[in-house]
């Protein structure tokens, strides 16, 4: 009888909980959900437990109750503080000179995702890119840096985002003009041409090719001659003596026999191209002396000297001219010669021939070293007269 009494018990509860719900809060036929109501106090030996197919945290939404179950809080009970996540970044952007100092130690490509993906990053970095970019590039890249600075790249550069004027002395019937500010392209081909340098010197230091340590600062200046389209502006910056300095003009010729002495060298001469220098030189970058100096990593071959040789200053025949020549398309055939290359009609002089002719212009006598830029980094030159003067065999 009491089994009994407990059932009806439990039927009358189940009907009167089915018979409290709208029309709206009725689950559908067709559902397996059970419904998440206790029975009460006492246990009944079939229907003791009533299990349920959704945790605390995900209720059901067509039931509105209050949850009793033993991992409730009751009434009365301390609970636990929840630890709330502390987010660093977000804290160290309170400081935006912190913030900063950390971007000026990124690499490029962190750099350039943080900036895109953090609305509050991007936001620091504007108000000081100039900080942030050459900050970067002086870390990363010092002597590039200071060799391609910014303000000779005006297409590498950006108008400034918080819109700074360019001066503030310009009379108040002159509208303010906006200055430019370095951008990320910017910092990326400085990174880039510093790798370029580095790798060249390894290269040529790999092949026994020894030069002194001021050799990457002479290759960036003379990539930033590279870079000068123009005659006339790259004999004036051949005749200043602050950037070309006697230093480096006798170690761009102490290059330029390095190279012959490396592509015409007699064993793996016809490998490296012999006589490749003075095409590698009227190039408008040095990342093709690179190839050529690593042809097995970059794989640089003959077909890839013959476009060079087509591009710079091969003339085709009338018949053939609306033709491509080894791949190179009629428009770049026997361009790169001419000033802005192509832009012009001039012949351009390549950086080599301007090397030369300051140093007769100096009166440098460059000639009588030739025989030392041969030998250095073979032979101690210091030590053998030395040794000659101790001797009695000095001349």
């Amino acid at each position: 009888m009491v089994q009994d009494t407990d059932e009806m018990d439990i039927d009358q509860e189940l009907d009167q909980a089915t018979s409290s719900l709208t029309q709206s809060q009725r689950p559908h036929q067709n559902s397996n959900r059970e419904l998440p109501i206790q029975v009460g106090k006492r246990n009944h030996p079939q229907r003791a437990h009533i299990p349920s197919t959704r945790s605390i945290a995900d209720p059901d939404p067509a039931f509105n109750y209050t949850d009793k179950s033993p991992t409730a809080p009751q009434e009365g009970a301390t609970t636990p503080k929840s630890t709330s996540f502390v987010n660093i970044f977000h804290s160290l952007l309170a400081i935006p000179e912190l913030i900063v100092k950390i971007a000026t130690h990124l690499a490029v490509d962190d750099l350039v995702s943080l900036y895109a993906i953090s609305r509050d990053f991007h936001a620091v970095c504007d108000r000081q890119l100039t900080t942030v970019t050459v900050g970067n590039a002086l870390e990363q890249a010092p002597e590039s840096s200071e060799t391609f600075r910014f303000k000779a790249f005006r297409k590498l550069c950006r108008p400034d985002p918080v819109f700074r004027p360019l001066t503030t002395t310009t009379p108040t019937t002159q509208p303010l003009q906006n200055r430019y500010v370095p951008s990320f392209r910017w910092l990326r081909m400085v990174v880039y041409r510093e790798r370029v340098v580095g790798e060249i010197v390894e290269a040529l230091a790999a092949a026994g090719h020894h030069l002194p340590r001021r050799l990457s600062l002479t290759l960036k200046r003379l990539w930033l001659t590279m870079d000068v389209t123009q005659n006339g502006i790259r004999r004036a910056l051949m005749h200043n003596d602050n950037f070309w300095t006697a230093d480096d003009l006798y170690i761009a010729t102490m290059l330029i026999i390095k190279l012959d002495m490396y592509f015409a060298d007699p064993i793996a001469g016809f490998r490296r191209g012999g006589g490749l220098r003075p095409l590698l030189m009227a190039q408008r970058s040095l990342t093709p002396m690179l190839h050529a100096l690593l042809p097995d990593k970059y794989h640089f071959g003959a077909i890839d000297a013959l476009q060079m040789y087509v591009r710079y200053e091969y003339r085709p025949s009338q018949p053939n001219r609306h033709l491509s020549i080894m791949g190179v398309p009629p428009h770049e055939v026997g361009i790169m010669c001419r000033e802005g290359y192509g832009r012009g009609q001039e012949r351009l002089e390549p950086p080599d021939d301007l090397i030369m002719k300051e140093a007769d212009l100096r009166d440098m006598r460059l000639d009588s070293y030739y025989a030392q830029m041969m030998v250095h980094g073979y032979i101690d030159l210091e030590k053998v007269m030395e040794g000659r003067r101790a001797s009695g065999m000095e001349e």
